[in-house]
């Protein structure tokens, strides 16, 4: 072998091309007449994204268009991304001694047998203080650029209750004897009239078909892994539109009931209620009435009850008389002073007026024929009212729709994210962890607040791709026994190969064209539109009738099992309801940075070129920021990803066997 020259000579290597940046930082160079440079490309189970997941959870109570907003994760200047992990490199003895050629005359075998030496590399990473070593041994590598409360109905105000209570005081004012109330008690008489209605039968569920839930309510009952062919309810919810708050108090059952005093002429979820009194002024002083109104645009409902009751004590008068009100003719009003409005329909109900003694009842009850006409699609306004005469004038005496026992009500259909008592279905927590994408399950300690029996079987969580709105296959979105929420992510772009080493998953999704690079998933959860047996469960609890609107029904497809839905003709009760979305950001290493020193201790971000001599190892190391930030990384970090199977690590030998 021939003696090594004393020959020394400095060699350039030049940094402004993008490429020869990549091959050169992340190494160290010893070079004689030939660079040796290893490039990494890093990744967070994905080749070229890192699908690692941290959620950043936004609590959703409707109005649901609020949406959580997305933690985004700052990418540095592209210098420094393509130093990545390519820097922090020592060159090992053994590769030295294969790399150096021979000084002086080299002949053409030298520099064959240099080439072999290099294409026979393998790559060992170790940590060496702040560097990040690979010792060059041998086979080379190839490019690598590869988640019973019992129903307290609120039910019609029953008068007579407060009657039998105050009988004594009534009739002791008017000086007559107590005699027993003729009236049926109100309560009492919807529920003779109204009979409760029970919900079919429902099939226990099964891991199959994920529609019901059964006692354990296992998370594998209520979702399955997403395909990409399932229906995607994020489309069906859209159709929606604003979501209009309720007017109604939440928890006290779909049934509401006022007095005049508290709502009179006022609309609430579309209905309105006004009386007419005589007054000192009044031109009639013995006409009396009432009118209702329901509005669909301005309530976005439908009904199952509508009400009046009073009970008034008249003494020994004959004030009131006993009989059965019809409602009033189209386009009469009940007075042309005020704001009365014309009738637009001629009610079949009734308002029966009775006596007790001194006692007059009125009571007032939507018949089903007319809830038939106010909830179909076909009728938007529905004016309707009814009227008498006292029999002399009564300017300052009790009054038929005044008074302490007066109640005006009607009784509505929740929407989908409504439970059967009316609270609002909602998501209340945060997450905010970061994780790898493994395909693992990651309780995210929000809860889906208010889930009745009922609302359990209609909820449905689904993951979405957050640009297109496409369903993530392989992932899902449920929740466990207590009602958290569980989302499974999909398999990372990551795996173990035979032997054992951390390589690039080709099938995961991730990996596909439109997966690479997104920095989050879109996580949501809806309420399905109810059954016909399901409305009619709740209007049977609540005295009240359930009529079909004209609408029809439509089969939807619920976690894979067909349901037959009952329509409203509101887009709010016939497609999804929002019960609450948020983020889980991805952690993608691909947005990692590292600061970067050469062996010349200069800042690789403000040179194009370092100096290097032969035989003398060159290190370009990483460097701690002087403030790091979050996506700031040590060469302790980008070890432990790898350590940690986070990332594949590969040496790119093209240039190794090109001379300078």
């Amino acid at each position: 072998m021939k003696e090594k020259s004393n020959r020394s000579f400095n060699t350039i290597i030049p940094l402004s091309n993008d490429t020869v940046k990549k091959i050169l930082l992340g190494t160290t160079l010893v070079v004689g007449g030939m660079g040796i440079a290893g490039t990494h490309v890093a990744y967070a189970e994905g080749p070229e994204t890192a699908a690692q997941t941290a959620a950043v959870v936004e609590k959703v109570a409707h109005s649901p268009s609020e949406a959580a907003a997305a933690t985004s994760v700052d990418r540095s200047s592209e210098a420094k991304a393509e130093y990545a992990i390519e820097s922090d490199i020592m060159i090992g003895e053994e590769a030295q001694d294969a790399a150096l050629s021979e000084e002086g005359d080299a002949s053409e075998a030298a520099a064959s047998e240099k080439e072999t030496a290099s294409e026979n590399v393998s790559e060992e990473w170790e940590i060496a203080g702040d560097e990040v070593v690979v010792q060059v041994e041998k086979a080379a590598s190839d490019n690598a650029d590869k988640t019973d409360k019992s129903v307290e109905k609120r039910t019609k105000k029953a008068a007579s209750a407060a009657i039998e209570r105050d009988r004594e005081t009534l009739f002791a004012e008017a000086d007559v004897d107590a005699a027993e109330p003729a009236a049926t008690p109100r309560v009492a008489m919807r529920r003779a009239a109204r009979p409760v209605v029970v919900a079919a039968a429902q099939p226990a569920i099964t891991s199959e078909t994920g529609l019901e839930i059964g006692e354990e309510k296992t998370p594998e009952a209520l979702q399955a892994p997403q395909k990409a062919t399932d229906t995607n309810y994020a489309e069906d919810e859209r159709i929606v539109g604003f979501y209009k708050d309720t007017q109604l108090e939440r928890g006290n059952g779909p049934a509401a009931s006022y007095s005049p005093s508290t709502k009179e002429n006022e609309f609430v979820d579309g209905f309105r209620y006004k009386t007419l009194e005589p007054s000192e002024t009044s031109d009639d002083k013995t006409l009396w009435g009432f009118e209702i109104e329901f509005d669909r645009d301005e309530g976005q409902r439908t009904y199952t009850d509508f009400y009046f009751t009073n009970s008034i004590n008249v003494g020994r008068n004959e004030l009131v008389k006993i009989e059965k009100l019809p409602g009033n003719d189209i386009g009469k009003k009940l007075s042309e002073k005020g704001d009365f409005k014309e009738v637009n329909y001629k009610a079949k109900t009734v308002t029966d007026v009775s006596a007790s003694g001194s006692l007059r009842n009125f009571n007032t009850y939507g018949e089903k024929e007319d809830l038939e006409y106010i909830n179909s699609i076909n009728n938007k306004n529905t004016m309707m009212a009814w009227e008498s005469n006292y029999t002399k004038d009564n300017a300052n005496g009790p009054k038929a729709t005044h008074g302490d026992n007066v109640t005006f009500g009607f009784t509505v259909n929740p929407w989908p994210n409504e439970n059967d008592m009316l609270n609002l279905i909602y998501l209340n927590g945060d997450y905010d962890k970061k994780e790898f994408v493994k395909g693992q399950e990651i309780n995210t300690g929000i809860k889906v607040e208010n889930l009745d029996e009922n609302a359990r079987k209609r909820l449905v969580g689904q993951v979405y791709h957050p640009v297109s709105g496409d369903v993530v296959p392989g992932a899902e979105a449920y929740i466990d026994e207590n009602d958290m929420v569980v989302v499974k992510m999909p398999e990372g772009a990551l795996k173990k190969d035979a032997n054992g080493k951390t390589v690039i998953n080709e099938d995961s999704i991730f990996s596909k064209a439109g997966y690479k690079n997104i920095q989050s998933l879109d996580v949501k959860f809806f309420a399905r539109p109810r059954t016909k047996a399901e409305f009619e469960a709740i209007a049977g609890e609540n005295y009240g009738t359930y009529t079909e609107t004209g609408a029809g029904t439509a089969t939807i497809n619920h976690k894979g099992q067909d349901v037959v839905i009952d329509k409203q003709g509101i887009a709010r009760y016939d497609h999804y309801n929002k019960v609450g979305e948020f983020k889980i950001n991805l952690d993608d290493t691909m947005y990692y940075n590292q600061r970067f020193e050469d062996g010349n201790g200069d800042d690789t971000t403000k040179i194009t070129s370092s100096a290097v001599q032969p035989e003398v190892p060159f290190e370009v190391k990483i460097v701690p920021p002087a403030n790091p930030g979050e996506t700031d990384k040590s060469a302790a970090d980008m070890n432990g990803l790898k350590t940690g199977e986070k990332l594949p690590v590969n040496l790119t030998w093209t240039y190794l066997k090109k001379k300078i």
